[in-house]
Formats: C-alpha cells, sequence, structure tokens
C-alpha cells in the first residue's frame, strides 16, 4: 500500500527533524511532515470508507515537498547562530518582569474590551441567523448552522459585518492573541492567575464561531500553544521543546470537542451525529491526501492567467483585473460508498498555479522566510512590543504548516498583504493603546 508507504517515510522525516532542528516541535519540518504522517494512518484506519489507495506518483510529490522544506530549513538555520536557541541562556530578570507588568490591562479595561467585542458577536449571530433564513428553515441553533454552513460551500455570498464592524473583528484576532500571551506569561513567570483575561479570548471564539467553520477556532489553540512554548523557552534556562503526555491529552480533548461540534451541527439522532463524526473526521484529515492523488489524476483545466489562485489578492492590490476569477470554494470529489470533499492539501494549488517545479521551489523559500521568523520570535526580548507581531506571524507559520495535509493557509495571509498589514497595524496600535490607558490611570 503506497499510503503505508507514505505514512513511514513521512512519519520517520518527522522524527529526525524533531531529533536535529533546533527549532524542535515548531520546526516546519516536524509539524508538516508529523501531520502527513498522522492523516496517512487515518487513511489506513477508514481504508474501507474511502474505498482506494493513492498512486505512487502522490507519494513521491508529498515526501519531495517535505524534504525540500527540510532543505528549507536547514539553509535558515545556516544563517542564524551555530548554538541551539534552545540552549541559550535567557532567564528573566526582575526589571524585565516589572517592565511587563505594565502591559497586563486592568480589569475595568479588559471588561471594556469584552463588551465591544459581546456587541460585535450579537451583531454578527443576528445576520447569521437573517443568512441562514435565506436558504432554508431550522428549529434550532445547531441546524442554523448547519443551513449558513452549507450556503456557503455552495458558493453563496457571506458577508456577516461592514464598515466599522469588519474592523473590529479583524482587531479582535489581534486582541485575543495578545490576551492569550499576557494570561500565560502571568501564570507561568509571576505565578498570577487573573482569569479576567481570558474574557475577550472567550468572545473573540464567539465572533470566529459565526463565520460557521472551525478552522479560526484551531488557529486559537494554536495561539496557546506557541505563546506557552515561547514563554518556556525565553524564561526558563535548557528548556527545550519537547512532546509531553499534557500536550497529547489537550490536544486529544481538543479534537473530541471539535468533532462532536461537527456531529451536532448535523445530525439529528444518536445515529446520525456519530455517522457524521467518522464523517467528518475523514473529511478534515486524510480526504485531502485522496483530492491531491485526485487532482493529479483529475486535474483541473489550465489557469488563464498566472497565479490565478494563489495571487489573487495581489492582483486585487495591484489594480490588475481579469475577465475570470477562480471560485474560492474548490470543487468536491467524490470517494468511497458517497463520501465527498473539497479538501486537496496545500500541494495543490501551487501546482496549479506553478507547476510542478514551482511548488518544489515555494516549498524552500517558505521554509526559509517561516524558518527565519521561528528563529527570531524565539530569541525576540519579551520587554519590546514586537514580541507580539513575532508572536502573530508564529502563530500563523504554525497554523500554516499544521494544514500542510488539509489547506494552504500561507496564501491565505502571506500574500493577502492588506490582511496581513491590518493585522500587524491594529495589533501594533491596540498595544501602544494600552500602555497609554496604563500611564494614564497611573497619573
Amino acid at each position: 500500500m503506497n499510503i503505508l508507504l507514505l505514512s513511514v517515510l513521512s512519519g520517520l522525516l518527522s522524527a529526525f527533524a524533531y531529533k536535529t532542528s533546533a527549532l524542535k516541535l515548531l520546526s516546519p519540518t516536524f509539524l508538516s511532515s508529523g501531520m502527513f504522517c498522522g492523516f496517512s494512518i487515518i487513511y489506513i484506519l477508514s481504508f474501507n470508507f474511502i474505498g482506494q489507495d493513492i498512486k505512487t506518483k502522490t507519494v513521491i510529490y508529498i515526501l519531495s515537498s517535505l524534504f525540500l522544506t527540510y532543505v528549507g530549513e536547514l539553509i535558515a538555520n545556516r544563517f542564524t547562530e551555530k548554538k541551539s536557541l534552545l540552549n541559550n541562556s535567557s532567564s528573566i530578570s526582575i526589571a524585565t518582569t516589572e517592565y511587563r507588568r505594565f502591559y497586563v490591562p486592568s480589569f475595568k479595561v479588559t471588561c471594556i474590551i469584552t463588551a465591544v467585542m459581546l456587541i460585535v458577536a450579537i451583531i454578527r449571530f443576528v445576520n447569521l441567523r437573517y443568512f441562514a433564513s435565506q436558504y432554508g428553515s431550522f428549529n434550532d441553533f445547531m441546524s442554523m448552522m448547519s443551513t449558513a454552513r452549507i450556503a456557503v460551500n455552495q458558493g453563496e455570498d457571506f458577508n456577516l459585518s461592514s464598515g466599522i464592524i469588519a474592523q473590529i473583528v479583524y482587531l479582535s484576532t489581534g486582541v485575543c492573541f495578545f490576551y492569550t500571551y499576557i494570561f500565560l506569561e502571568q501564570i507561568i513567570l509571576l505565578k498570577s492567575k487573573k482569569y479576567y483575561l481570558l474574557l475577550p479570548i472567550i468572545f473573540d471564539c464567539l465572533i470566529e464561531f459565526s463565520t460557521t467553520g472551525r478552522t479560526s477556532i484551531i488557529m486559537i489553540v494554536i495561539g496557546f500553544i506557541v505563546s506557552y512554548f515561547h514563554i518556556l523557552v525565553t524564561h526558563n534556562k535548557g528548556y527545550k521543546l519537547r512532546l509531553s503526555k499534557k500536550l497529547y491529552i489537550y490536544i486529544f480533548l481538543f479534537l473530541v470537542v471539535f468533532f462532536i461540534y461537527g456531529g451536532l451541527r448535523k445530525g439529528n439522532n444518536a445515529s446520525e451525529v456519530i455517522d457524521e463524526i467518522v464523517g467528518s473526521i475523514v473529511s478534515y484529515s486524510c480526504a485531502g491526501i485522496y483530492g491531491l492523488d485526485y487532482y493529479l489524476e483529475h486535474p483541473w483545466s489550465p489557469n488563464s492567467y498566472f497565479a490565478a489562485y494563489t495571487g489573487r489578492n495581489i492582483y486585487s492590490l495591484l489594480g490588475i483585473e481579469h475577465n475570470y476569477i477562480p471560485d474560492a470554494n474548490l470543487p468536491f470529489y467524490f470517494f468511497g460508498d458517497g463520501g465527498g470533499s473539497n479538501i486537496y492539501t496545500s500541494l495543490v494549488l501551487p501546482i496549479q498555479d506553478y507547476g510542478i517545479g514551482g511548488l518544489f521551489i515555494t516549498r524552500v523559500i517558505l521554509a526559509i522566510i517561516s524558518t527565519w521568523i521561528l528563529n527570531v520570535y524565539l530569541r525576540k526580548d519579551t520587554s519590546k512590543r514586537s514580541i507580539y507581531i513575532y508572536n502573530l506571524l508564529a502563530i500563523f507559520i504554525v497554523n500554516g504548516y499544521i494544514n500542510t495535509p488539509i489547506a494552504d493557509r500561507f496564501y491565505t495571509f502571506f500574500l493577502n498583504p492588506m490582511l496581513l498589514i491590518r493585522y500587524v497595524v491594529y495589533l501594533l496600535g491596540f498595544v501602544w493603546l494600552m500602555t497609554r490607558v496604563r500611564i494614564y490611570l497611573k497619573k
């Protein structure tokens, strides 16, 4: 079975990257190879549901892209210090601790921020209810979410907010990651459990929940993991990013909730819920591997212009218009006995836009840039405001590599300059505002 070969070789590459990379758990090769290995195992376990093996060509393309990711990681590390980042002594000082406290928002300020986010969440859910009512009837919250999601997947125009409300939605993402870092830093470094700092995070989850998707919730969880690792590495001498039982448990519990929610959203009884959970596990994991195999055997029509899929935001920024714009919802394919998905891994869009050679080149370039940013992030002085920007970028990068077997998340952020600038500027503005508010309250 070629899928078995993929699981073994990607697993070995992931273990090799974990042993040899200074980034350990944050290594792009470890993350992407490990995810392909895990999803390949799910593919094997659900083989009867999918119905067929993948081609040798598919295995070669996947393994080549993973190997070239490792090559890019090696090149980036050549430009960093030879000494492992994670063995450096960077213990926190009293002065730094006091300076960091300067950035902790008070309970009153946090309540004001939370109130604004609550208003935005309510507006979005009211609009979501209206949107769902245009495309079907529903009796409860879950059926409303299901109806809206079906309409979105069918390509219906989905816009829950505009104007200043839309800008606050972008800002809330940065606010969420800011509070995540502050909350964990308070617990780890100062042993202070300020649970009110979780309020903006919870209400950002509500805002993201209104999109009917679950990928944004995954990124919030990744934000906790990345921030947690960074705080430990930069403030604990000799700490190494390593696998632990707690990490396994937390990830497992999140996945259980993630897939149960998907089942409840679509199923009407226990049997349907179980069937939907099984189908969701396959559709959101190993189906992407089959999707890549299917695409290589049944390629889409050639693009009418260069980088039609991944470069659309660049064209929009430059004011370049085309007669044809590809649908953001990729074509559905079917497998087994009625199963279906539109997930194709992160390799399909680069292949479609740049060809196989272009895919391999982009894997190296992407790994070089990502590894460099992660290296800077891990040695960044935490007393600087820019740490929150690097934290945001690191979360986007880790999210991209974790999603490698599912979809291309990189072009969504890094090939969308206006979106990336908006996140960065709004977050910097928010951090600056927090410092001004703190100074004002002290007067």
